[in-house]
């Protein structure tokens, strides 16, 4: 539903380049936060989402939100959202 998270799917997230680096360390998930539903109600809390889009790397050892995006990401080569990644998941 939202533009810009769409946007930013077909730059990033659908890219070889970004999708091999979060594929090799992370599981990524895609939730549709704009239902209002107990889940999503809970999730928003838990990770201080305030709307989309809303990018999250969480440690599923403890929850700890290890980095957080918005549209900002949009701005970044595959290249350049893959090394931060790389970056923060060693």
């Amino acid at each position: 539903y939202c533009s810009i998270c769409k946007a930013i799917d077909a730059k990033l997230f659908s890219t070889d380049t970004v999708r091999n680096v979060i594929c090799a360390k992370a599981i990524p998930v895609k939730i549709d936060i704009s239902r209002d539903t107990e889940e999503n109600k809970h999730l928003k809390n838990t990770f201080g989402i305030m709307g989309a889009p809303a990018f999250l790397l969480i440690n599923p050892e403890n929850e700890f939100v290890v980095a957080r995006w918005s549209g900002e990401i949009y701005d970044l080569s595959p290249e350049e959202f893959s090394a931060i990644l790389m970056n923060l998941m060693k």
